[in-house]
């Protein structure tokens, strides 16, 4: 019976940055937040497909073209706008560094 760290076994690959296979500190934490930003970008644009799509249903149904359509696809981009601006509140805006008061996050001279 072989040693662990004898030679003739396998062993796993080495870790590190020279490898690419570098573990970083709080890494799970940026998977998640891309993964978030996947699913938000898909369900946005879902969005403004699906509701489209039902207005040209409502148009073909009803005989309404283009109105359905129109209406559809301005709930749908309602929805794709609402959808971005939330992503944008969880992941973090532009305006993490502005302050509360409206102030806009500039130094006051003096």
């Amino acid at each position: 019976m072989s040693e662990p760290g004898d030679a003739s076994e396998p062993s796993e690959p080495p870790r590190g940055p020279e490898k690419g296979g570098a573990r970083v500190p709080g890494s799970r934490t940026a998977q998640q937040g891309m993964a978030s930003a996947y699913q938000g970008a898909v369900e946005a644009v879902l969005a403004v497909v699906i509701s489209g799509l039902a207005g040209y249903w409502v148009d073909r149904r009803f005989g309404t073209e283009p109105t359905g359509f129109l209406v559809g696809m301005a709930i749908g981009f309602a929805a794709f706008g609402m959808r971005m601006w939330r992503m944008r509140n969880v992941m973090g805006g532009p305006d993490d560094h502005s302050r509360r008061d409206g102030s806009g996050g500039a130094p006051e001279s003096k």
